[in-house]
C-alpha cells in the first residue's frame, strides 16, 4: 500500500491544515505591515498626510491580526452553540442554545469594551492639547462604560427571567 503524500486523511483534517497554514501566513503579513507602518511613521518627517497614512497602515494591520486570531475562537463558540452535548436527544435544548448565544455575545461585548476603553485612552493621551480629541476620547470611554453596564444588566435580567420561567 502506498502512503498518502500529505498527512491529513479526511477533508476536515485537510481544511484544518490549510487554515492553520493561512493563519500563520496572515499573521506574518500582519506583523510585516505593522513594521512597515512604523517605518512610514518614522520617515514621515512631520508630514501630516504621511503620519495619517502610517497610522491607517498600522490600524488596518492590527485589525487584520485581530480578525485572524479571533476567527478560530468564534468558530469554536459557534460549534459549541449549535453542537451541544448536554441534551440526551442528540442536540442542544433551546435553553442551552440561548445560554450559549448569550455567553458568546457577552464575551464579544466585554472584548469590545476593553478595546474601546484602550482606544479612548489613546485618543486622550495623543490629544496634544487639542480639546476636541480629548472630548472624543472621553466620549469613547463614557460610551464604552455605559455599553458594558447595559450588557451586564441584560445578563442579570436574562438570568432572572430564566429563573422565573424555569421554576
Amino acid at each position: 500500500m502506498i502512503d498518502p503524500p500529505i498527512e491529513p486523511t479526511t477533508i476536515n483534517e485537510l481544511l484544518v491544515h490549510v487554515l492553520n497554514y493561512l493563519k500563520g501566513l496572515v499573521g506574518i503579513l500582519g506583523v510585516i505591515f505593522i513594521v512597515i507602518g512604523g517605518i512610514m511613521y518614522m520617515l514621515s518627517g512631520g508630514n501630516v498626510q504621511k503620519i495619517e497614512r502610517a497610522k491607517k497602515t498600522i490600524t488596518c494591520a492590527i485589525a487584520g491580526l485581530a480578525i485572524v486570531l479571533a476567527a478560530p475562537t468564534f468558530l469554536n463558540e459557534i460549534l459549541v452553540i449549535v453542537g451541544g452535548e448536554a441534551s440526551g436527544l442528540g442536540g442542544p435544548t433551546l435553553q442551552e442554545i440561548a445560554i450559549n448565544v448569550l455567553e458568546l455575545l457577552l464575551s464579544i461585548a466585554g472584548t469590545l469594551s476593553i478595546i474601546s476603553l484602550i482606544i479612548g485612552a489613546m485618543w486622550m493621551m495623543n490629544a496634544y492639547g487639542n480639546e476636541d480629541r480629548v472630548t472624543l476620547g472621553k466620549k469613547i470611554v463614557e460610551y464604552s462604560i455605559i455599553g458594558t453596564v447595559i450588557a451586564f444588566g441584560s445578563l442579570i435580567i436574562a438570568q432572572q427571567v430564566a429563573q422565573i420561567i424555569g421554576s
